[in-house]
């Protein structure tokens, strides 16, 4: 069974809280028994101070007083040591649990021998040390310190503890501790896990939602959006597949309204030719009526030709099937073609088309045979809304580190609906235009050929009225 995403994230920040959480006790442990060890060698210490502080009014020559003996049995007692008590005078006294306090008298030898065994105590007047030491079968910890009896001879106070007992010692003042760390560990897992918990949570549940809105999206749901605001990577990834789902609904509506108008302009000439072409099958007109309408399926034929070329045209462009052949070009070569396959159609209109001479040898990098289309494309439109009478200017110039080839007329203008809508597909302007012939895929495909060429194309009203076309293309180099 293949485990989610939340499973894995779970599982990994449990992981996490019981590592750092063994990990921390395990260091605290360690500090704790540290802690308790050195405050326990100090009591040691301290203890063998002590007795030391004692000696010098309680040990005289051979004898001690019964403070001292107290004091010794009742250390021996309590941390389970032996104890040696020299002094130069040649006296010893060993306390220790099992056999309580006796009395030795050593030979000078002997004590010197003892003493050989801690010099440092002599240089330094206290000692601790580990391990292992003779007339010991096991290993201790020993301190020594060292005094002044009252007669002013030299001695030490041994104190020596098994090692064993001093680590059975620590133990039991340390075992509270570590319970008290193995119910802290116990409570900081439990936390952990309610912790992690609440962490895939708050992680997991944006991906999740992202996830079923991108699968619905991938289902053809462009309204779903992602609800959530975070102010972090989820949140960026959040926004943009909601802009992504904002730019497929708005791709699905043109879609839509693009099939919607194909739809429309090949059933209008198909129309036309399917009634035009029944009557004649018919025989319901007359000779002089069937030339006509003929005539009208021819000319709708056309169109439908024409439509049929331009959605090929888009098709391409769109496919990035439409490469373009870029030469250093004049605007001459762009306006002369055009003008001489549209004059005849502009004469029949009686509309005058002008060629500005001025920037006809103007130099740019273009694709010649697209540009042309471009321009028979504005010239075109120009021809269908200008008035009788009318003119069609074509001109080109220079500016900053371009051309503009501009394309103006006399007719209405554009409308304030068509401002932003000129250069879509199938846009036409039925109300500030007189309505003609185009599919409304010309400037369309003008401007998805500019844009190709690294330009830009504009349209606005002239003051003085009528329409003008600029196209901005970069200077030949």
């Amino acid at each position: 069974m293949r485990r989610s995403f939340f499973w894995r994230l779970f599982v990994s920040y449990v992981v996490a809280f019981f590592f750092v959480g063994t990990l921390a006790a395990t260091v605290l442990a360690t500090a704790i028994r540290t802690q308790m060890t050195s405050k326990r060698e100090k009591e040691f210490m301290n203890e063998a101070q002590y007795i030391a502080t004692m000696c010098p009014k309680g040990v005289l020559g051979d004898k001690l007083s019964t403070a001292i003996v107290q004091e010794l049995k009742s250390t021996a007692w309590r941390f389970q040591a032996i104890i040696w008590l020299v002094s130069d005078g040649g006296a010893m006294y060993v306390v220790s649990p099992q056999n309580g306090f006796e009395q030795q008298i050593i030979s000078d030898e002997q004590v010197e021998e003892i003493f050989s065994l801690y010099q440092e105590v002599k240089a330094k007047g206290k000692l601790l040390q580990k391990g292992n030491f003779p007339y010991f079968t096991e290993p201790v910890i020993m301190v020594a310190q060292s005094f002044r009896d009252a007669e002013g001879k030299q001695g030490a106070v041994f104190i020596h503890m098994p090692q064993r007992e001093f680590a059975l010692l620590n133990n039991q003042s340390l075992s509270a501790w570590i319970a008290s760390i193995h119910w802290i560990m116990a409570v900081s897992v439990a936390a952990g896990v309610i912790i992690s918990l609440a962490l895939a949570l708050y992680i997991t549940r944006p991906v999740k939602q992202m996830t079923s809105v991108v699968r619905e999206l991938s289902r053809g749901h462009f309204e779903q959006r992602v609800t959530f605001t975070r102010r972090d990577e989820l949140g960026v990834l959040a926004d943009g597949i909601n802009a992504m789902a904002e730019d497929l609904a708005k791709l699905d509506r043109a879609r839509s309204s693009f099939v919607a108008a194909v739809s429309h302009e090949l059933r209008s000439p198909l129309t036309s030719i399917r009634g035009f072409v029944q009557a004649v099958r018919d025989g319901v007109v007359t000779d002089e009526e069937k030339d006509e309408y003929l005539d009208i399926v021819l000319s709708e034929s056309q169109r439908l030709g024409r439509l049929i070329e331009s959605l090929l045209d888009l098709a391409r462009i769109e496919s990035g099937a439409f490469p373009l052949e870029k030469a250093d070009i004049t605007a001459g070569a762009v306006f002369k073609p055009v003008v001489d396959a549209l004059g005849v159609r502009a004469q029949e209109k009686q509309v005058s088309l002008v060629v500005d001479p001025q920037g006809m040898e103007i130099a740019l990098v273009a694709d010649s045979e697209r540009m042309q289309q471009v321009v028979y494309n504005l010239v075109d439109n120009a021809i269908r809304y200008s008035p009788e009478g009318g003119t069609i200017t074509l001109a080109a110039h220079r500016e900053h580190e371009g051309v503009i080839l501009s394309v103006s007329d006399e007719g209405p203008g554009i409308s304030a609906d068509m401002q932003g809508q000129m250069f879509n597909d199938f846009a036409t302007d039925n109300t500030a235009r007189t309505p003609g012939s185009g599919m409304g895929l010309g400037l369309s495909i003008a401007r998805r050929i500019v844009l190709q060429h690294g330009g830009t194309i504009r349209a606005a009203n002239r003051a003085q009225g009528g329409c003008e076309v600029t196209v901005f293309l970069p200077l030949a180099k």
